[in-house]
């Protein structure tokens, strides 16, 4: 594994031009919206951006457009909320929440809020543009367990597996 030191950075490396990319993606990630999607978050993309999560390996800006609105057609209130971040050269890391409701009664009546807590792995080319974002979080969790009779065997396995 690569590592440099804090004090000193390769040369063809501008990390605080990076960090300041990073910020900015993260910004618009904190207040995306619909309407802000196509305006301030695909111009943060390169043209072939390669995206993966646990459900989606998709390339693309066009691919990423019509993933982010699946999300706002499908999820009621979505919202993440980035709680701490780091760049080492050109590749950032996110540590966020994402917040949502999955039926519009629940957003309504302001109950049962989900919150998926995940990282993000974030790579810039040279001119800044996100060429690769790759999310990690844990669908067991947050998905699968949540599922009544699936969840339940789940929950067998782990009872199985745990050293507790």
């Amino acid at each position: 594994m690569k590592q440099t030191s804090v004090d000193k950075q390769p040369d063809n490396i501008n990390t605080s031009f990076f960090e300041d990319k990073l910020k900015i993606y993260a910004n618009v990630f904190e207040n995306l919206t619909e309407h802000s999607l196509l305006l301030e978050l695909l111009p943060l993309f390169d043209e072939q951006v390669f995206f993966k999560d646990p459900f989606n390996q998709i390339s693309g800006k066009n691919a990423v457009s019509k993933l982010f609105k699946h999300m706002f057609l499908t999820l009621h209130a979505p919202k993440f909320s980035v709680k701490h971040f780091a760049i080492s050269e050109d590749i950032g890391y996110l540590h966020w929440n994402f917040d949502f409701y999955l039926s519009k009664s629940d957003f309504l009546n302001q109950h049962n809020l989900k919150t998926i807590d995940g990282m993000s792995q974030v790579k810039f080319n040279e001119q800044g543009l996100v060429e690769k974002h790759i999310d990690y979080w844990d669908s067991g969790e947050y998905v699968y367990r949540q599922i009544p009779i699936l969840g339940w065997f789940i929950k067998q396995i782990e009872k199985r597996l745990s050293a507790a």
